[in-house]
């Protein structure tokens, strides 16, 4: 919890995060777009146009919701600023043309 109350401080005094590297840590530390900007005294839109001009976006990952057991037809996904150790993004959402469908919520439908 100190860290989350240090980012936060951080943006207090110093603004918002001027490296991508900075922008992507505390979006993986769960810092909503409307949060920087209410901490660095900034508007929510002003916020977001930065972090995609820095090229700061999130990848979706999936969840194995057959646990490997066979091929899941129908995986969940969630989205997330997380990296691997040399700061790659690998998103798994493997996107298409095709139309698709979302659902709101979990379990059993």
């Amino acid at each position: 919890l100190q860290g989350l109350v240090d980012a936060e401080e951080g943006v207090k005094t110093n603004g918002l995060p001027q490296t991508k590297a900075d922008m992507r840590r505390l979006k993986a530390m769960g810092f909503s777009d409307a949060r920087l900007a209410e901490l660095a005294g900034s508007e929510e839109e002003a916020v977001r146009k930065a972090r995609r001009e820095m090229g700061v976006r999130p990848v979706y990952k999936r969840i194995d919701t057959c646990a490997a057991e066979f091929e899941s037809l129908t995986p969940y996904m969630y989205s997330t600023y997380e990296t691997d150790f040399n700061g790659h993004a690998d998103c798994e959402s493997d996107p298409s043309d095709r139309k698709k469908a979302i659902i709101l919520g979990g379990g059993p439908n």
